[in-house]
């Protein structure tokens, strides 16, 4: 994360795509998907399961983290400056 904050300490012009990509790529969980298609292939159904359901919550976190870092900064900082503007 810090290496993705570094060019907007030094002044570069980036975007915020950009740095939510490099931010956010790697909480990913890539294992628990590769596990839960390799239990499914292999007819371990019990784990497949387990496994299927624990990355399912850590992708639905990471999903519902950036919705509210978002849309709460975001309607937070309006109502702010309304105020502020009057």
């Amino acid at each position: 994360m810090t290496l993705s904050l570094l060019p907007l300490l030094f002044g570069f012009k980036i975007s915020y795509d950009k740095i939510v990509i490099g931010v956010i790529i790697p909480l990913v969980p890539g294992a628990g998907i590769y596990y839960t298609a390799y239990y499914l292939i292999t007819k371990q159904h019990a784990l497949f399961a387990q496994k299927g359901l624990e990355t399912f919550e850590i992708a639905s976190a990471i999903v519902f983290g950036i919705i509210f870092g978002f849309a709460i900064p975001q309607s937070l900082f309006a109502k702010i400056g309304k105020v502020f503007h009057r």
